[in-house]
C-alpha cells in the first residue's frame, strides 16, 4: 500500500524553520544587548566628565584662594600640587589628598545622597578615580600652570577608559 499524500515535515524542514526562529531571536538580543551596553558606557562618560569638571571648580576655588596671597600662590602651586602620583580635593572640605596606586587610593570617588566625595563614611564606591595633576611652564618660573584633572574608571565593556579636562592659569602679576 502506497501513500500518494504525505503529511507533516521532513527533519531538513523542521531544522531550516528551527534555524530561522533562532537566528530571528538570537540576532535582536544582540543588538539590544550591545544598546544598552553603549547606553551604559555613554552614561559612564558623562558621569567621568561631570566628576573631571568638578576637579577643575576644585581647582579654580583653590587658584581664588591662593591669588590672597600673590607672593607664594605660584611657588606653592608647584610645591606642594606638583606630586608625582597626583592628588585631589576632597570636594565637601577642600581636603587636600596625595593619590596612590592602592586599592585604598585616597583619590577614589564615593557617593551618597548629597553628591560625590572622597569620604568613605556612609557612602557607596564608585568606579571612578579622579586625578588631579599641576604642571608649571618650566621649573624656573611659574608663570603658566597648567591643570588637569583626570577621572579613569572600568568601563561597561571591561577596559579602563580616562575623561580629562586641562585648564591653564597664568600668573598676570609677574
Amino acid at each position: 500500500m502506497t501513500r500518494s499524500h504525505q503529511q507533516g515535515f521532513t527533519l531538513v524542514e523542521t531544522l531550516v524553520a528551527i534555524s530561522v526562529l533562532i537566528v530571528a531571536i538570537v540576532v535582536p538580543l544582540r543588538v539590544i544587548t550591545q544598546s544598552l551596553k553603549s547606553a551604559a558606557f555613554t552614561r559612564e562618560k558623562i558621569t567621568a566628565t561631570h566628576i573631571a569638571q568638578e576637579g577643575i571648580e576644585l581647582m579654580n576655588a583653590q587658584y581664588d584662594e591662593d591669588k590672597k596671597d600673590l607672593n607664594t600662590a605660584w611657588s606653592r602651586w608647584a610645591s606642594v600640587y606638583g606630586v608625582t602620583s597626583g592628588f585631589s580635593f576632597e570636594p565637601r572640605t577642600k581636603t587636600l589628598l596625595t593619590c596612590t596606586s592602592t586599592a585604598s587610593n585616597p583619590c577614589r570617588i564615593y557617593t551618597d545622597a548629597n553628591g560625590y566625595t572622597h569620604s568613605t563614611v556612609g557612602t557607596t564606591l564608585t568606579p571612578y578615580v579622579r586625578t588631579l595633576r599641576v604642571r608649571t611652564s618650566s621649573p624656573a618660573s611659574a608663570s603658566a600652570v597648567e591643570v588637569e584633572s583626570i577621572v579613569t574608571w572600568q568601563n561597561a565593556f571591561g577596559s579602563l577608559s580616562t575623561s580629562s579636562r586641562t585648564v591653564w592659569y597664568y600668573n598676570a602679576y609677574e
